[in-house]
């Protein structure tokens, strides 16, 4: 469950001055993450090291969902 993502369709978020304050404004990290920051996740769902991984949300959002209350 990837948060923001510095992507081509995220490109509105990121090149708004004001939106991208306000996004930024809930990640605790005060950043949005670069492509290669899910790269971790990606690799380890693709490899053996998952094979008992039957589900399941990772969260991979710079903590975004801890400070909403949501819980991760």
């Amino acid at each position: 469950a990837p948060g923001y993502v510095r992507t081509d369709f995220s490109r509105a978020i990121w090149e708004n001055p004001d939106l991208n304050q306000t996004v930024l404004g809930v990640i605790p990290q005060k950043r949005i993450a670069e492509t290669d920051e899910l790269t971790g996740i990606a690799l380890y769902l693709a490899s053996d090291a998952s094979s008992f991984t039957t589900g399941g949300t990772f969260v991979v959002d710079g903590g975004q969902w801890v400070d909403a209350g949501l819980g991760a």
